[in-house]
């Protein structure tokens, strides 16, 4: 199907809509109500913002899977570019729709292990008697929700493990590399990037304590996704003032398209953000502690 023959409206503008494939049909994935939500959803939050971050090009209609008659599964790209410095961001979208509700996550099928962390920051208010716990979280662009600044705890998929910098900017991102001694190889990215040497059993593997080898990790989404998280712990004593002074800083690869911007949350109100990665490492973490062995 040629370029520019199917259109969408996003904030305001006609976006192309295309495939490479002759047996999808663009118009039946046009009509599709989740598609339709997802487009009304993404303009309302674009035409939120004071000022224009995103730039919209093109959607890519990529595979298209059928209950019966009725669409099931829609994978599609989203060609979207910051607009401070035109990188794109990341804009593979997995659509399903399934017993009239559907669920968008950014890779289908095999996605594999990846690392989630749960970042502590304790230090003294104030009031020198009362211990203060932030959790370390990241507000990046998440057009799946679909959402501009979505925040959630740092986690991530690539092909190094984590990377830490307590001196500048707290984020976190990694995935299981092949010997799956991801903690030792945190440890190894902490001193090799910041300085900060972190001994290995300061850096907690909750999944591991909570189900040994019985199962890789924790599954989102065992229904459609093979992808498995590992939930670490990273407890750190800082200065009251030098943990506030993080709260806002800009994080992330822009060269790559990724906008982080670095967030703090109480711990004891961590259970009111609407990321699944945060509510299960909150909930490991809680039971964990009671059980003693954290």
């Amino acid at each position: 199907m040629s370029e520019g023959t199917n259109t969408i409206r996003i904030a305001g503008t006609l976006i192309p809509v295309s495939t490479e494939q002759v047996d999808i049909d663009v118009p039946a994935v046009l009509n599709f109500q989740p598609f339709r939500d997802w487009v009304a959803d993404l303009s309302k939050e674009m035409e939120s913002k004071v000022e224009k971050e995103l730039e919209i090009k093109r959607v890519e209609i990529q595979h298209v899977d059928y209950f019966g008659s009725k669409i099931g599964f829609i994978k599609f790209k989203v060609d979207a570019r910051l607009t401070e410095n035109g990188k794109n961001v990341p804009g593979i979208i997995f659509m399903i729709f399934y017993s009239d509700e559907y669920f968008m996550w950014h890779l289908f099928s095999q996605r594999g292990g990846s690392v989630a962390v749960l970042l502590i920051l304790r230090s003294k208010g104030k009031n020198e008697d009362i211990v203060e716990e932030h959790v370390v979280l990241t507000s990046q662009p998440r057009l799946s929700v679909p959402s501009l600044a979505f925040t959630e705890l740092p986690a991530g998929f690539s092909t190094s493990v984590i990377y830490v910098d307590f001196n500048n900017l707290p984020w976190v991102l990694g995935m299981l590399d092949g010997s799956g001694n991801f903690v030792g190889k945190a440890s190894e990215e902490i001193k090799e990037e910041t300085g900060i040497e972190v001994k290995e059993e300061d850096l907690i593997d909750m999944t591991d304590l909570a189900f040994g080898e019985k199962y890789h990790g924790a599954y989102p989404s065992p229904g459609g996704c093979d992808e498995f998280l590992r939930l670490v712990l990273c407890l750190k004593e800082m200065p009251y003032d030098e943990v506030q002074k993080l709260e806002g800083k800009l994080g992330g690869l822009r060269d790559h398209g990724e906008s982080i911007t670095v967030k703090l949350m109480k711990l004891n109100e961590l259970w009111k953000l609407p990321d699944m990665k945060a509510l299960s490492a909150l909930t490991l973490y809680n039971a964990l502690r009671q059980e003693g062995k954290i």
